[in-house]
């Protein structure tokens, strides 16, 4: 809750007042502003005419007397505006009332300013559910003759819902008492003569001499409820979306926490308080939730379920993307088929996944974790790899009711497969490898290689000897891997500095009905179809000739006989002679096994450890 100084009455604030001690007009106050100016300790705010960055005007909505000098005045300010809905969020570091001076014309009468880190955030709004602060404004009126107001209305306090909620309490105690003395008695104990007859399997209807009552529907007719025709006869009739019901219960509907002005969908069913289940077959419960999509759910406290087949649970989340799902507090999924959960997250795009504190997961099929993160890099859509798939944050927020004062990432993924990390990657493994070369003989044998100094040959891999030049030496425990690959390294096409060539795509679009809502295939995805546009470097050309279905029977090369890493950067184990000593070089002698070298140079390495009678560690560098 922000915190605000006490408000100063300006200098054309103090001559009105002056004009209506002396009796010569009455104080008429206009409006209320807030802005997100900022104010130094310097600055005289008495000659102020206007707040120095105005974000917003409304009307008061109440004012009370405090004594013969000072009045309350009270005012809302929303993010939902008839004069125009808040489209930029902002913090509410300035407020201001208006007066009508007769000479001057509308003035500002007073402005107080919040106190330094300490202000209340205005969202912008998001079309679903509005954000308020209540701003309470004392004010100096010095015993002028009178004081008027304009105001738009009157809004409610957390006291006054509870007030409220008191009373329906009572009516709905009232309306059980009375529901009581209607419920009929069981079949066994009527007769034909009131009205009422037994069948086959036990249910049981009012018959043709008596159309009034409550009834039970017919086995053959799941969908209807007994009623009145277009033309007026009685029977089993089906409902149509909108219709009024009846006070009470009635036959498919559960209403024991409906909103009395809500529209109740078809076969819908409300439980709690001052609930709205609109949607055909959706389900609201708890209080001032909405289930307004088709086969919605929506549970908790102030939570809406806005998409077909959506979910929104716990307080305030917003389920509006079709089959969407929304948990926790204050979070929105908004993509079809997306998910978000934690506290303030949003999940805005297909198929995304949005988890823990002010999170944004904004591309398709993205997943963003951890706190505050950085706005995603998006237009990704199914047919290319554009953006971010991954993101972790690490950003900041003073509170939990704040929006975050720094947005930064800990680790973030593209769909390119480009990887960063804030800080030091940190790793068991000793040593930077490549897969540089394959065993020049395959390897049939599946002979364990490793340790061993080695070179390169007519393309292949070998066991070197004196005087080759080294290439590494083969790792048994690298840490960063080269050249490695989950597919065919030549499944996509690349240019003659080993660069993957990337290729336009279709822009594509989902396909609407006639009240714009998407088409849902059988597997439930949307219908896309292509706009006419491309989409710049979307994707990855893929190889001349390269068959998709190769790549189930792919297998690595870690996992292959004919690889091994080879070791080019770090401390490596390499196998020796046993003559090599630690502090001392070593070099390759024959069959790429280390020996002693007499000197240092350009082909020999230091020795740092024994690790067995014939296995040393070296530093290649």
């Amino acid at each position: 809750m922000a915190t605000f100084k006490d408000a100063v009455l300006t200098k054309k604030g103090l001559a009105l007042l002056a004009k209506a001690q002396a009796g010569q007009t009455d104080i008429h106050f206009t409006k209320a502003a807030s802005g997100s100016g900022s104010y130094g300790p310097d600055e005289k705010l008495s000659e102020k005419e206007g707040l120095k960055e105005p974000r917003q005007e409304t009307t008061f909505e109440r004012i009370t007397v405090i004594n013969d000098i000072v009045v309350l005045i009270r005012f809302l300010i929303s993010s939902e505006q008839e004069s125009g809905n808040l489209q930029e969020g902002y913090y509410v570091k300035e407020v201001g009332i208006f007066a009508e001076d007769p000479n001057e014309g509308e003035i500002l009468y007073a402005i107080a300013t919040a106190v330094e880190d300490q202000w209340d955030y205005m969202p912008p709004y998001n079309g679903l559910m509005p954000a308020y602060i209540t701003m309470e404004f004392y004010t100096e009126v010095c015993n002028a003759e009178n004081v008027t107001i304009v105001c738009s209305g009157t809004f409610i306090t957390a006291e006054e819902v509870e007030a409220e909620l008191e009373k329906i309490r009572a009516d709905a105690e009232a309306a059980h008492d009375a529901i009581k003395g209607m419920i009929p008695k069981k079949v066994s104990q009527l007769t034909n003569d009131s009205g009422y007859k037994t069948t086959d399997n036990d249910t049981w209807r009012a018959n043709t001499k008596t159309q009034d009552g409550y009834v039970t529907k017919g086995s053959g007719n799941p969908d209807k409820v007994w009623g009145t025709d277009a033309d007026g006869n009685p029977g089993w009739v089906t409902p149509k979306r909108g219709d009024t019901l009846p006070e009470g219960l009635k036959s498919g509907y559960v209403r024991t926490g409906q909103d009395k002005n809500a529209t109740v969908g078809r076969a819908s069913t409300a439980e709690g308080s001052l609930t709205v289940p609109s949607g055909d077959y959706s389900h609201a419960e708890g209080i001032y939730s909405k289930a307004t999509g088709d086969y919605s759910h929506t549970e908790g406290r102030q939570t809406t379920a806005g998409g077909e087949g959506s979910h929104a649970e716990g307080g305030t989340t917003q389920a509006t993307g079709g089959y969407s799902h929304a948990e926790g507090s204050a979070t929105t999924a908004g993509g079809e088929g997306s998910h978000a959960e934690g506290g303030r997250t949003q999940a805005t795009d297909a198929y995304a996944h949005s988890q823990g504190y002010w999170t944004r997961a904004a591309n398709i099929a993205s997943d963003a974790s951890g706190k505050c993160n950085k706005a995603m890099g998006t237009g990704g859509a199914l047919n290319n790899k554009l953006g971010d798939a991954y993101v972790i944050g690490n950003g900041c927020s003073s509170s939990a009711s704040s929006p975050p004062n720094e947005l930064s990432n800990a680790f973030r993924v593209t769909y390119a497969g480009e990887v960063y990390g804030l800080s030091a990657f940190n790793s068991s493994g000793a040593d930077y490898a490549e897969f540089i070369k394959p065993w020049a003989d395959g390897n049939p044998d599946n002979e364990d290689r490793v340790g061993y100094l080695v070179t390169v040959k007519d393309g292949g891999l070998y066991k070197a000897d004196e005087g080759d030049y080294i290439a590494g030496i083969t790792s048994g425990n690298p840490s960063v891997v080269g050249n490695a690959d989950e597919d065919y390294y030549w499944r996509y096409e690349r240019d003659e500095f080993d660069r993957i060539v990337w290729v336009d795509v279709p822009e594509l679009a989902p396909v609407l009905d006639g009240d714009g809502s998407p088409v849902i295939s059988e597997d439930g995805l949307p219908v896309m179809t292509p706009t006419g546009r491309m989409i710049e470097k979307g994707t990855m050309k893929l190889a001349g000739g390269y068959d998709l279905a190769r790549q189930k029977d792919y297998v690595e090369r870690k996992d292959r006989p004919e690889w091994d890493y080879v070791g080019m950067v770090g401390v490596l184990a390499v196998r020796d002679d046993g003559t090599c000593i630690p502090g001392r070089f070593c070099r390759c002698g024959g069959g790429g096994i280390a020996t002693l070298a007499t000197e240092r140079g350009f082909d020999t390495y230091m020795v740092i450890e024994r690790v067995t009678d014939n296995v040393v560690k070296v530093i290649v560098r």
